[in-house]
């Protein structure tokens, strides 16, 4: 039987260009590194790979919406998909009525209008409207949501007893009477009070606010499946009252500034694997998880290496009372649970990425150390050794010159099998929910998933993804790991 230390012994008089052919000749280690080269890149990749930002972009479609290629089923074939229209000046149809409708004027900038109300001194008191109406076809099932966004700003100059009121309507093709989406009467509004300046709005159908300007209750109805509650045109109407009562000479005037408006009907169809319960793109999630998972498990990988590579070259050269105290703290170290411990420094210091990292290597060196310190027993008696300590070389000259670099093949091979444990670690913790909430993970999605339904909807799209993703990064890294073993052990080497 050849034992490993000889199979290093060989393995260390054979050309370097020979050790590169032979690992490349094998197949496993070939698909190791396609797999790695394409975690790789995917990380590196990533802003132009994803569509959104994992963290800051949410509500890019409803929430939990379905994988846009599920529309071949015929179950989702007809449900929504996002709409969001942004409407400009020249996308509204106006109409002006009232007896001072000619005292209104309507001025278009580059992206903004202002509708403006003029006194030019003591007139009759009289009433203006002003009516924006935007026409757009919905052709989908009822959505769950919509949202309207209205940056508006109204002003006025030396203007006395002139009062105003804003609508905003929402009307389906066939019915009378449209929804009242929001309404800032009662009272009117007016220019003698400055606080009741108008501010940009923001109209949710799951604002209760909205719900009731709509005479809907959104215990018992969902206001978005009841305003669009059949494919047809639909009619986004915005009206500005004015109301001037004529005794007031003074000169002035009131200005109502519209931005770009927009209409948002967010989809239960979206993207490659839908959306989270906060309309997050899961897809971009799985992307950008390609870095952390990279990151974390490298990371770990290289200090926890670096740290049994010292503790075990350390122990294993000097021996003696170094080794004892040295081997009986790793011993030590090995008896302690990691993960109450892991869990107890989380919530001391918090969720963070860079803690993770540290604490997994501070926690998983143990077993390198001891495996190196075994390979350096044997290695420190080699005749070079002997030939360097003849020639006065200084102990760590010894150890980090001429010793480690011996190390490097079975380095090497536990840097490949270390860096699947880090991952796995590190996405059960944040599959606990002690993983770092400001960078996206796959054990953070699969946290999402479990405790926000996920599991009980049977979201496959949303469960196998990131488990996939997981397993395709450690087995990677395990393929090449086994790949290094066949090439230093020859009694695995295949015939």
């Amino acid at each position: 039987m050849v034992s490993w230390r000889e199979s290093l012994s060989g393995f260390l008089s054979v050309p370097k260009s020979e050790v590169w052919r032979s690992l490349f000749k094998k197949k496993m280690m070939i698909a190791g590194i396609v797999l790695l080269i394409l975690n790789v890149f995917t990380a590196a990749f990533a802003p132009y790979l994803a569509w959104h930002d994992p963290i800051r972009d949410m509500q890019v479609a409803d929430d939990y919406a379905l994988p846009a290629w599920m529309a071949i089923f015929p179950h989702a074939r007809e449900l929504p998909r996002n709409i969001l229209k942004e409407i400009k000046y020249k996308d509204w149809i106006f109409m002006s009525t009232g007896g001072l409708a000619n005292h209104l004027t309507t001025l278009a900038h580059s992206e903004n209008f202002t509708i403006s109300y003029r006194r030019m001194g003591l007139q009759a008191s009289g009433e203006a409207q002003v009516i924006m109406k935007y026409r757009f076809e919905y052709p989908y099932t009822p959505p769950k949501t919509f949202a309207v966004y209205i940056p508006i700003n109204i002003t006025f100059t030396g203007l006395e007893s002139v009062q105003y009121r804003l609508a905003v309507l929402l009307k389906g093709e066939g019915r009378d009477k449209p929804y009242t989406l929001h309404d800032s009467y009662p009272p009117w509004r007016s220019t003698n009070f400055i606080r009741w300046g108008e501010k940009p709005l923001t109209l949710h159908s799951r604002d209760i606010k909205v719900a009731a300007s709509m005479g809907i209750n959104p215990l018992y109805e969902n206001p978005a499946e009841v305003v669009f509650n059949k494919r047809g045109l639909y009619e986004l109407i915005i009206t500005l009252y004015l109301r001037d009562r004529g005794d007031s000479d003074k000169l002035g005037k009131l200005e109502a500034t519209f931005g770009i408006i927009s209409l948002k009907i967010p989809g239960l169809l979206y993207g490659m694997l839908g959306t989270n319960m906060l309309g997050a793109d899961i897809f971009s999630q799985l992307i950008y998880g390609a870095r952390i998972s990279l990151m974390i498990g490298v990371s770990a990988a290289i200090l926890i290496v670096a740290l049994g590579l010292l503790v075990g070259i350390i122990a294993g050269y000097f021996g003696g009372f170094i080794d004892q105290m040295l081997m009986f703290n790793t011993d030590l170290l090995m008896q302690i649970p990691n993960l109450p411990i892991i869990l107890m420094v989380m919530l001391v210091f918090g969720r963070n990425i860079y803690i993770i990292v540290f604490i997994i290597a501070l926690l998983s060196w143990m077993g390198v150390a001891r495996q190196l310190r075994a390979w350096t027993l044997s290695l420190k008696e080699a005749a070079y050794v002997e030939a360097s300590r003849a020639a006065g070389a200084t102990d760590f000259y010894i150890i980090f010159k001429v010793v480690a670099p011996q190390l490097v093949p079975i380095i090497a091979y536990f840097l490949a099998m270390t860096v699947p444990f880090a991952v796995f670690l590190e996405a059960g913790l944040s599959l606990l929910g002690f993983g770092d909430p400001f960078f996206p993970s796959w054990g953070k999605m699969l946290n999402e998933a479990y405790y926000f339904g996920g599991f009980s909807k049977l979201a496959w799209w949303w469960i196998a993804p990131p488990i996939t993703a997981i397993l395709i990064l450690a087995l990677s890294f395990v393929l090449i790991g086994y790949s290094l073993e066949e090439v230093f052990h020859p009694r695995l080497r295949r015939r």
